[in-house]
């Protein structure tokens, strides 16, 4: 990363930093101890792909905020949107839709009660940014958020009015959650059978 005022880091949090060697070590050792080579392989590049979409910091140029990324980076404008501190209530009853929980950050597509549909790019789960518009919400955790807010544009009269799509069965909940788990464990029961 170049040096810069408008540059911004962005740390991994506790549950990251255990979870991505976690999910590593599932996703490869089983190869290995089977003999596998094609197994282990195979976790060694879904870790890869992980890692490479995973946020590796922040730039705001020109009213836009630049996501860094391994493989290549993503501009969200945000003229025109509210830009503020997320709380807790914008995140409670939160579940992943599509992406990353918390293997190399949380980034993808998740919804939450309070805002509908939000794509994540982030690093942690506290301390984030949150960027409305009429169409999207994104959320990011640069290390230095006072900092970030400052060097985006302000919006705070901007109000957009809260979702009113239905909200998901509790079925569909459990479903998003299990269906990775059972996964990996279909993978590592094959691997052992001969």
């Amino acid at each position: 990363m170049r040096p810069s005022a408008s540059q911004f880091s962005a740390s991994y949090d506790t549950l990251t930093k255990v979870l991505s060697p976690a999910v590593g070590l599932v996703l490869i050792a089983p190869g290995f101890i089977a003999g596998m080579w094609w197994l282990a392989i195979l976790g060694g590049a879904i870790l890869a792909v992980a890692y490479a979409y995973s946020v590796r910091g922040y730039r705001v140029e020109a009213g836009s905020i630049i996501v860094e990324r391994l493989v290549g980076e993503v501009r969200i404008s945000v003229a025109g949107c509210e830009v503020r501190r997320a709380h807790a209530n914008d995140l409670a009853d939160c579940i992943r839709l599509w992406g990353s929980g918390g293997l190399f950050g949380y980034y993808g597509l998740f919804r939450t009660a309070a805002l509908g549909k939000v794509t994540w790019y982030a690093t942690r789960r506290k301390d984030a940014v949150l960027v409305r518009s009429g169409s999207a919400n994104y959320l990011f955790t640069p290390d230095d958020v006072d900092t970030f807010l400052a060097e985006l544009p302000s919006s705070s009269d901007v109000a957009y009015p809260m979702p009113d799509d239905s909200t998901l069965p509790k079925w569909a909940v459990g479903a998003f959650v299990a269906v990775p788990f059972l996964g990996v464990s279909i993978a590592i029961a094959l691997s052992f059978y001969n």
